[in-house]
Parts: structure tokens; C-alpha cells; sequence
């Protein structure tokens, strides 16, 4: 395949990024001051591959890369097959494997997160801060990470696919973790949040805080995450169009339903409104049909001579309350979507509906 036949940002595409970063920065970005980093290893990639690396350009060639400065990019575990632990306690084949496990579990964020963080403890990573080849290099690793290629990964069945691409906090958290690294400084909230919505237009940075998605969630849901994102989500014009809605008494709903020949909400009982009959006795003459249903019900009792509070007023409805014995259950908070805690009753005794001490 041709370069221009790849994904930008990948490994395929790097002549055309060399040549980008040549023109705007005029440095030479052959070998002996640049590499190109593999920022998923191509043996995380393609363990169970069915033939060789070198036969098997067209998959190495989809991968995510960017060019590193040389000496940091000699130095990085996932560089050679030396068996040396490093600083974080891991060798190239501790690297190689820790990344195949994200890309297997559909999770290309961590696999990244790991690459940027073993350059980190890096002397040689540091020692180019400051110089505009240091520079060069964190403008490569973000065109690749806004060009947010997916990678491709032999399954453990040795077929072949592609992981999700990144979502913009995840991209998000990359930028900033590179400018942190490189400036050896905590990067401010404001800071953090420019970049998460000027730069890659998200929201929050977990958008998606749910469990990684892998192939048994099907493939409707990789591709609901893999589409392009709308300016506006649905959530939010619908909360737009709700603030919209002037507010309504149960009272005036229950009349707009009848209007439209709908019957009440069951939840509400008809002995919660006590309407005027439509002949007012006292008077001698008859009410209107707008007067009949539009006075609110009253709240005040006719026998005694006394207001009712809300409890009182509602008492006899058949709305539903909670008997008190289930104050214990009602209390509990609320567990979060795939939360683990399927056991969460495993102390109540079956049989009695007691609890065990």
C-alpha cells in the first residue's frame, strides 16, 4: 500500500508526517536524530499473527506511531528485547504483554497511557526538553492522537480486527499527560479543560464512565462509540427542551388529558379533587363547564371547620407510601451501572427475613 492509502497518524503515514514536521520545524528528522515509536508494540499487535512481520506490512502500517527523539526512543522498554527491568519494574516483555492485554480487552487508552508513562523516568526523555526537537516530537504525538486511528490486533483466535478509537477525555488525558511529563508540572484545571473541549470538542473526561466494551458487547456498540459525535447530544436538547416547558400542576395535567380524551395518571385517586357539583345549590344556579373544571380542589375540610395538612389531605388516595419496616432498604444508596456488588443481600436470611449478625 501506498502511504496515502493509510489512516494519518499511523505507522504507514509517517513519511508524510516526517515531511510535515520537516517543512514547520526545518530540522532533519532522518534516523540519527528521530524514530519512529510504535506507540502499540507491533508484537502486542500480532503475537498469533499467521505470518511474518516482514510479509505483514499492510497491519504494521496501521498502527498508531508518531516520531520520538532518538536516545529517548533507545531507551524505552518496548524498544529491543532486553529482559532488563527498568525504573516501573517492567522489561520489554512485561511491556509487550501488559499491552496486548488492553488491545485484547478493547481498551487502546491504557495501552497508550502505558507507552507515554514509561518514557517518563527517562533521563535521556528530559534531558531534550526545552529544544525544538523535544518540541517536533510532542506535536507528532498529537497529530496522531487527533488523527485517532483504530489499531489493528490478532485476536486470540489469530483473526484479525480493530479496537475502538480513542474518546475525546481520553485523548484529552494523553495531551495532557505528555505537556506534564515534559514540563514536569501539574497542569491546572483550566488548563485541562481548554484542551479537553478547544482541541478534541469533548465534555468531561469521563464520558463514558462504564465498563471497557470487548467483542462480546457486540458490534452496535463499538460502532455507536466510533461515530462522529454531534454538537449537541440528545440528553441535552432534550433538557433544553424541558426548561422550556412551562410548569403544570398534577391538577391541570389531569384537565389537559381529559381534554384529549386520555384518562388520569392511575397513580392519582379521584378523592384527591373534591369538585362543586355542577349545580351550586346554595346559589340556585348552574356552574359553567370552565368553572366546573377549572377551580382547584380545596384542602379545607367542610365539617370541622379546619385545614388539612398535605399528609391529611392525601391520606385516604391511594398513592403509595412506604410502610415504615422498609426504611432500612429505602436508605441504602443506589449502586452505580456494573457495579460488582451483585450480593449486596447475601446477609438476609432467606427463610425468616432476618438479618444475620
Amino acid at each position: 500500500m501506498r502511504d496515502d492509502e493509510y489512516p494519518d497518524g499511523t505507522y504507514g503515514r509517517r513519511g508524510k508526517d516526517r515531511k510535515y514536521l520537516e517543512d514547520e520545524y526545518d530540522l532533519d528528522m532522518g534516523g540519527s536524530n528521530f524514530q519512529v515509536e510504535h506507540a502499540h508494540g507491533y508484537a502486542s499487535t500480532a503475537r498469533r499473527a499467521p505470518r511474518s512481520r516482514k510479509s505483514n506490512t499492510r497491519h504494521e502500517g496501521e498502527i498508531l506511531a508518531y516520531h520520538e527523539t532518538l536516545r529517548a526512543h533507545r531507551d524505552h522498554p518496548g524498544t529491543g528485547s532486553s529482559l532488563k527491568r527498568r525504573t516501573t519494574g517492567l522489561n520489554s516483555r512485561d511491556y509487550r504483554d501488559r499491552q496486548e492485554e488492553y488491545l485484547l480487552d478493547d481498551d487502546p487508552f491504557r495501552s497508550l497511557e502505558l507507552n507515554q508513562l514509561e518514557y517518563n523516568p527517562l533521563p535521556s526523555f528530559h534531558a531534550a526538553s526545552g529544544s525544538r526537537e523535544a518540541e517536533a516530537a510532542d506535536t507528532s504525538f498529537r497529530r496522531s492522537i487527533k488523527a485517532n486511528p483504530r489499531t489493528p490486533i490478532y485476536d486470540r483466535n489469530g483473526e484479525r480486527r480493530y479496537t475502538r478509537s480513542l474518546r475525546p477525555g481520553e485523548q484529552a488525558q494523553l495531551d495532557i499527560g505528555r505537556t506534564s511529563m515534559r514540563e514536569r508540572r501539574e497542569v491546572p484545571h483550566a488548563e485541562r479543560v481548554r484542551v479537553l473541549r478547544e482541541e478534541y470538542g469533548g465534555s468531561r473526561f469521563d464520558e463514558y464512565p462504564t465498563r471497557s466494551r470487548g467483542a462480546a458487547d457486540g458490534d452496535e456498540l463499538t460502532e455507536f462509540f466510533d461515530a462522529p459525535r454531534e454538537r449537541e447530544s440528545s440528553q441535552r436538547r432534550a433538557l433544553r427542551k424541558l426548561a422550556k416547558t412551562p410548569y403544570k400542576r398534577d391538577y391541570d395535567l389531569d384537565l389537559d388529558d381529559r381534554d384529549r380524551g386520555r384518562s388520569r395518571s392511575p397513580y392519582v385517586d379521584d378523592r384527591d379533587y373534591e369538585r362543586p357539583s355542577r349545580r351550586d345549590k346554595s346559589r340556585g344556579r348552574g356552574l359553567s363547564e370552565r368553572d366546573y373544571y377549572d377551580e382547584p380542589p380545596s384542602r379545607r375540610s367542610k365539617s370541622s371547620g379546619r385545614g388539612l395538612s398535605d399528609r391529611d389531605a392525601y391520606s385516604s388516595s391511594r398513592r403509595y407510601d412506604a410502610p415504615e419496616e422498609d426504611d432500612f432498604q429505602l436508605s441504602q444508596p443506589s449502586e452505580m451501572p456494573y457495579s460488582r456488588r451483585y450480593d449486596k443481600y447475601d446477609d438476609y436470611d432467606d427463610d425468616y427475613g432476618s438479618r444475620r449478625y
